[in-house]
């Protein structure tokens, strides 16, 4: 593994699938349409692993090692509004 990314890693290597849908969107704009095709694809292909339901993020080690992506257990999202993500207890009032 690299030291510079660790694929399960929320801010080193998490799939987040609206960040990238609006990068799609820039990749676009700026002239570039295969290399937002390409991660379009690979949305795509992953959503077909979540019953095309993509979760907040994901993490994997891409399509070439084979293996499936993996969605995190609770989205750090979800636990933060719960305030259980800074040391919170329970929702926040």
């Amino acid at each position: 593994m690299s030291t510079r990314g660790n694929p399960y890693g929320y801010h080193t290597g998490s799939i987040r699938p609206h960040d990238t849908a609006v990068s799609l969107q820039g990749l676009v704009r700026a002239g570039f349409p295969r290399a937002a095709a390409s991660l379009a694809a690979g949305l795509l292909t992953a959503a077909a692993d979540f019953d095309t339901r993509l979760p907040e993020l994901f993490a994997g080690h891409g399509a070439e090692a084979g293996g499936r992506p993996a969605s995190y257990p609770a989205s750090p999202r979800l636990l933060s509004s719960a305030g259980m993500g800074s040391g919170g207890v329970g929702p926040r009032a």
